[in-house]
């Protein structure tokens, strides 16, 4: 005890100020540095979880272009993907097979104020459905691409056992649709 007494007195004597002087100069730079390091880190996610939601921050969509694109958006996350879209002020082009749900889904959208366009597509088709999805988005300036579309097995089965037309149809609505969209969509969108 003694010695951790006589060595902090040495310490403060004025002897040694100028090194307590560059010490507490270090400490206070690193700590800065500590300090900005943690703000630097946990900003994206104080922007995307505190300011977001509260309506403080809001990344402009529409920088983009003002139309974006939902496959898939007849149900479930595409539906909402298309919704929350629209919310931002995006004019919205919704595809997906079944017209009547999609009718539905714009109605919805409609809400917002904004442009709906409906495409019915069955994208396990093959690559013969392109080029009029083409003709139909070729004079939109469309800024975002959601390749939502997807499908899978009807209920839990051993690989082996799925048939080869099924597996053909997963492969051309999860693989083929989403490399087919991008290619048409993204040339407009990098010339931008």
């Amino acid at each position: 005890m003694e010695f951790a007494t006589q060595a902090w007195d040495l310490f403060m004597s004025d002897c040694l100020y100028p090194f307590r002087a560059v010490a507490t100069g270090v400490g206070v730079v690193y700590l800065l540095k500590t300090v900005c390091s943690t703000l630097c880190f946990l900003c994206p996610f104080i922007k995307a979880y505190v300011l977001a939601p509260l309506g403080i921050f809001r990344p402009n969509l529409k920088k983009y272009g003002p139309w974006a694109v939902v496959t898939g958006a007849s149900e479930g996350i595409g539906r909402a993907y298309a919704i929350q879209l629209a919310k931002r002020g995006l004019n919205v082009v919704i595809m997906s097979r079944s017209r009547e749900k999609l009718e539905k889904v714009a109605d919805e959208i409609k809400k917002y104020g904004v442009e709906v366009r409906i495409i019915p597509v069955d994208f396990s088709s093959g690559a013969e459905i392109y080029p009029e999805i083409k003709k139909q988005l070729q004079d939109l300036e469309i800024g975002l691409l959601v390749n939502n579309v997807g499908l899978s097995y009807e209920h839990p089965e051993f690989f082996l056992d799925v048939p080869a037309d099924r597996l053909r149809n997963i492969l051309e609505v999860n693989c083929h649709s989403m490399v087919q969209m991008t290619h048409l969509l993204l040339p407009k969108m990098v010339e931008r």
